[in-house]
């Protein structure tokens, strides 16, 4: 079983509703992020366990932000990103890559294919929480110039 996850933060007032994609196979990651957005009533979070299902929903859910392992069963997360990148309609989401490899050049040369940030597992629900605020306050920001 797994363990409890720790009490979700609060997080502070969004201007709109959010959309976050998850695309993740571990069911247990999975889980643990559906219980963090059940306390964040302005963020709506859809999963996908595998690449080819998280393009299909980046193209019709058109989330605000994508968080995207890296070691998924059908291809690898740097294949969805190059995907994404790809299509008009998807080019210009923020992915936020999410792995257990966390050795410092396998971060840099992550972050330098183009990921927006890297979260590396196991997730801290603080950090999920401040850094989307973080990311959805900058994308209202150059929404509203």
């Amino acid at each position: 079983p797994a363990p409890s996850p720790a009490p979700v933060p609060p997080a502070t007032p969004a201007r709109r509703h959010r959309v976050v994609l998850y695309i993740e196979d571990d069911e247990v990651n999975t889980l643990l992020m559906q219980h963090v957005f059940e306390s964040l009533p302005t963020w709506r979070l859809v999963t996908a366990p595998n690449g080819q299902a998280g393009l299909a929903l980046a193209a019709s859910e058109h989330p605000d932000v994508i968080l995207l392992d890296l070691h998924l069963p059908d291809m690898s997360g740097y294949e969805v990103l190059k995907q994404l990148r790809s299509q008009p309609g998807t080019r210009h989401i923020p992915c936020i890559a999410v792995s257990a490899d966390a050795m410092p050049p396998q971060v840099k040369a992550t972050l330098d294919l183009g990921f927006f940030r890297y979260w590396s597992k196991p997730i801290a629900i603080k950090e999920v929480v401040a850094g989307l605020e973080e990311l959805f306050a900058a994308l209202d920001a150059v929404q509203s110039r």
